[in-house]
């Protein structure tokens, strides 16, 4: 599994990280460019600023999908289905209207 991999794995299940917490976890150089891959592969991961506990203002990036809420942890794959599925029509109705 590649780390960007994992890194949708833990926003699927509903976690915000903030970059720093994605470079220690995940090892990730660069987790701006692996934000950037997963949104340009149709998930909607937003750029939420929050304060943290030192007062210090940093960005938590967490996967806005709503179906989540309901769902257990072990149907973590419907909904990266349904997220293809919601990209996927984005790119019909953009064909469609050409």
């Amino acid at each position: 599994m590649t780390k960007t991999a994992k890194l949708l794995d833990a926003f699927v299940s509903g976690d915000q990280l903030t970059t720093k917490q994605i470079k220690a976890r995940y090892k990730l150089v660069n987790p701006s460019e692996a934000i950037r891959t997963l949104r340009e592969s149709g998930y909607a991961i937003y750029a939420n600023e929050t304060k943290m506990s030192n007062g210090k203002v940093a960005t938590k990036y967490p996967l806005v999908l709503h179906l989540v809420v309901w769902l257990q942890p072990q149907q973590k794959l419907l909904v990266h289905l349904f997220s293809l599925i919601k990209r996927d029509m984005k790119e019909i109705k953009l064909y469609e209207t050409i």
